[in-house]
């Protein structure tokens, strides 16, 4: 009688989402770049964002009300650029979280009044800038400040316990600037013209042209830079050529441009 009592409480309480995984909601952080692209690395001088997303893994999923955090860095790496903007299912509380001290970001967090859709969602998002080489870990931690961080779920009245909420961590290093040669310029250039969907006609006599211009240029004669430039005037005079054309205006502007980005470092 006890056992079958048992089980159906254990059987209620599943299907009110009250019996779970260890792991109630995720906290997860990203490095992207402004476009909103993960990202591993950054030049140096450059600013990319920190983005936090949360998601509900009760099963099943009725959404993050609210969610806070601390987050640790290395403040002799990165620097705060920008203020914190909630995600588009968020919003954020004023005076909620300071972003003042280098090196934390102390009870960051958002909320949501309309009811939010289920699956991972973004929570809010930091601009920094990259200040000195090396790799800098962002660490989420467990919020303090209760009950104004209280993380909230839908559909318990309760705040989720601090326990069942995983924080997690992300790595970006921060790598001098790439510098391309002219060289390199060039043979980016050659497979671009390999890649565009033309009569090969069309191809092949561009492609001859750019490989004339390496060959000259890695002659390694300082006096051939005319001619390398002589020989890429001579391609552009080609893709104008073609232009509305075999080549759509957006692919002779591209191509067109990349010509006088290499022209301009050998003048």
């Amino acid at each position: 009688m006890k056992a079958g009592l048992a089980l159906g409480l254990a059987l209620l309480l599943t299907a009110t989402g009250r019996m779970q995984a260890d792991t109630v909601v995720t906290i997860r952080l990203e490095a992207c770049d402004l476009s909103g692209n993960a990202i591993s690395t950054v030049d140096i001088g450059e600013e990319f964002l920190l983005r936090v997303f949360v998601q509900d893994l009760r099963v099943p999923e009725r959404g993050v009300f609210a969610a806070f955090l601390d987050v640790f860095y290395s403040q002799s790496l990165v620097s705060v650029a920008g203020p914190i903007t909630a995600g588009p299912n968020y919003f954020l509380l004023p005076g909620q979280g300071d972003i003042s001290h280098p090196g934390m970001l102390d009870e960051i967090g958002a909320m949501d009044g309309f009811g939010v859709p289920v699956g991972e969602l973004l929570l809010l998002s930091l601009r920094f800038r990259a200040d000195a080489l090396g790799t800098v870990t962002f660490f989420g931690d467990p919020p303090d400040n209760f009950p104004f961080s209280d993380i909230l779920v839908y559909g318990w009245n309760d705040p989720v316990p601090i326990e069942d909420v995983e924080f997690g961590s992300v790595s970006i290093t921060v790598v001098p600037p790439y510098n391309p040669t002219p060289d390199e310029l060039l043979e980016d250039l050659i497979n671009y013209v390999a890649e565009l969907d033309i009569s090969s006609g069309i191809a092949n006599a561009l492609d001859a042209k750019l490989q004339n211009a390496l060959d000259a240029l890695q002659a390694a004669n300082g006096g051939q830079r005319n001619d390398v430039v002589n020989k890429l005037c001579a391609f552009m005079h080609s893709v104008e050529a073609q232009a509305g054309k075999a080549l759509t205006q957006e692919q002779a502007h591209q191509l067109l441009d990349a010509a006088l980005e290499i022209i301009a470092m050998l003048i």
